[in-house]
């Protein structure tokens, strides 16, 4: 194993959905190895007295609900005064491939750029068409997921400066970025994204709500395995369920 993936912090926001968030932890539980969790509950509501945060490595609940960007740059500045090395962002929602941790180690070793292990089936992360092979399926491009991020202390640190000049200079880029991976998509003048899937995201039933069906392509043999079956535990229909055929790569 490799001995960085004891030198990662992984966060994972929570809020409400229990069930997806129970199926999301205990899976990242089993397949994390030694890399650290974090779980970071925004204030749920509904959870029924379950306390997501005992579920991690370390955990703690916001003073009060502040939202999943807002949330997001306090991971980020949390995770640049820490003593780890490498920093994973991903959703409660989601389940990961056993070996998710050293293939995002690997990209990073051949890319220097945030990283993205999910290959969406979706169209809103391929409208602009920019797509460099550079072999090992891994696909640079200028934006990817927000579901699915791994860095290392040098592009936190570059990814904090230009959040505080934009502070700064222009008012909050959260608001006006609108979603926590356009905002990385702003600074970083390319990404990292993995044509083989090695995370599932579920969503709320397993629908993006504006775009259609999100789903990941590409599918790692494990998660192919693991996903029908997390799908039936939590009542999400899969494709054969609802007449459509199965998720298409489209890179």
């Amino acid at each position: 194993m490799d001995d960085r993936i004891s030198q990662t912090i992984i966060y994972m926001p929570v809020f409400n959905r229990k069930a997806i968030a129970l199926e999301s932890i205990e899976n990242m539980r089993q397949v994390k190895g030694d890399a650290h969790l974090c779980i970071v509950d925004d204030c749920s509501t509904e959870l029924d007295g379950c306390d997501l945060v005992k579920l991690g490595d370390s955990g703690y609940v916001n003073p009060r609900n502040i939202g999943i960007d807002a949330t997001r740059i306090h991971m980020l500045t949390e995770f640049f005064s820490s003593n780890f090395k490498y920093c994973y962002f991903t959703d409660s929602d989601t389940i990961h491939d056993t070996e998710f941790m050293s293939r995002a180690l690997f990209m990073l070793d051949k890319t220097n750029c945030i990283s993205c292990l999910y290959n969406t089936s979706s169209p809103i992360h391929h409208k602009d068409g920019f797509n460099i092979d550079i072999g090992n399926d891994i696909i640079i491009r200028r934006t990817v997921p927000g579901v699915s991020m791994f860095f290392d202390k040098n592009i936190a640190f570059r990814l904090i400066q230009y959040y505080l000049d934009a502070i700064r200079f222009r008012g909050n880029i959260i608001a006006e970025s609108k979603a926590w991976d356009w905002f990385f998509c702003m600074i970083m003048p390319q990404m990292a994204l993995s044509r083989v899937s090695y995370l599932e995201h579920l969503y709320a039933g397993g629908l993006h709500v504006m775009n259609g069906r999100d789903v990941a392509a590409n599918l790692t043999p494990f998660l192919a395995a693991e996903r029908s079956q997390v799908f039936k535990r939590l009542g999400i229909p899969l494709e054969e369920d609802l007449g459509l055929p199965p998720p298409v790569s489209r890179l």
